[in-house]
């Protein structure tokens, strides 16, 4: 009896005891490994992968933000021989290129501008010498030679543009340019053509000047009054006609003098007028007119007056209209 009680409890310790065991390692078995974890936790990410991961995109109004404010346009200042120009509308630059007013810049020189309309063309004029700017295009002609502007001529506002560079090469003008940020100062030298051209003439060979823009010539050897537009050295001829001088016995003087006052003289049957009277009874004027302003003696050509220029009517109509008091009566033989 005893030992059957024995044998009973050790079976009993034995089963109880492989339970235990079995308990144990289903228990173990349902714990994910230690190293696992260690691997999970110490695990670090790349410094530069890091960096990737937060940077944000930037919206698109940071990104207007950081764009640069388109600087403002330069203003040109231009000067021909050291003398400012005031150009209206004003020069501006079309990319590096200066463009100008070119019939401003080109009459205040000595040119004679105008436009032909059958063929688009801007046709500036020294004499017999000529240059074509043909409008919207950079084809241009100077002097019988053909070449490509910098920039196309441009109209803008029915203003005529041309780039000073291509302008200033035709005319043989050095130009200085500084740049002072916001202004480009520019300085075009007088041109050497225009100055050859000019000089040509007897007028500004001989240094003429006048106080007005405008100076009268009378040539007694050539019966020839010229009237010239311009200044000093750059003399102009815009007008050019015949005339009759004082006779033998009452000679024209000669000498340099000033237009001083208008007015008209009548005599029985005609009067001559207008009358710009130079030096004492000296004046140029009208030939002998009726009242109804048919003429009374029209001759010019010939040594006939007491002393005065004799000119058409229309002719001294035209220089009356032109010539302000101040201006230069210039009297060769």
């Amino acid at each position: 009896m005893t030992k059957k009680l024995l044998s009973a409890l050790l079976c009993a310790a034995i089963i109880l005891s492989g339970y235990a065991a079995f308990a144990e390692n289903e228990a173990d078995a349902t714990q994910e490994p230690a190293i696992t974890v260690i691997e999970t936790v110490s695990e670090e990410v790349p410094a530069d992968e890091a960096v990737e991961a937060t940077e944000e995109t930037p919206t698109e109004e940071a990104v207007e933000v950081a764009e640069e404010t388109p600087s403002a346009p330069k203003t040109i200042s231009l000067k021909y021989d050291g003398v400012k120009l005031a150009l209206s509308p004003a020069p501006y630059m079309d990319g590096d290129a200066a463009m100008i007013p070119v019939r401003q810049i080109a009459e205040y020189i000595g040119f004679d501008v105008s436009y032909d309309e059958k063929y688009n063309t801007e046709v500036l004029a020294l004499g017999t010498n000529y240059i074509f700017f043909n409008i919207d295009n950079i084809y241009t002609t100077a002097f019988g030679k053909s070449l490509n502007a910098v920039r196309p001529t441009v109209t803008i506002d029915g203003t005529v543009f041309v780039s000073l560079r291509t302008f200033a090469d035709i005319l043989g003008c050095e130009l200085d340019v500084e740049d002072n940020g916001d202004t480009l100062k520019i300085n075009m030298h007088s041109s050497p053509f225009v100055n050859d051209y000019f000089l040509s003439q007897p007028v500004n060979q001989w240094g003429i000047s006048s106080r007005t823009d405008y100076m009268v010539w009378v040539s007694l050897s050539q019966y020839t009054v010229r009237l010239y537009h311009g200044k000093q050295y750059g003399w102009k001829l815009i007008h050019e006609c015949p005339c009759a001088i004082g006779a033998p016995g009452t000679p024209t003087v000669t000498g340099s003098f000033e237009y001083k006052y208008r007015t008209q003289w009548n005599y029985n049957g005609y009067y001559v007028g207008p009358c710009l009277v130079f030096y004492r009874g000296y004046a140029l004027h009208s030939v002998l007119l009726r009242y109804n302003n048919t003429e009374y003696d029209g001759r010019t050509g010939v040594q006939i007056s007491h002393g005065c220029i004799r000119m058409k009517k229309w002719d001294i109509d035209l220089i009356a209209g032109k010539i302000p008091v101040g201006t230069r009566i210039y009297i060769t033989r």
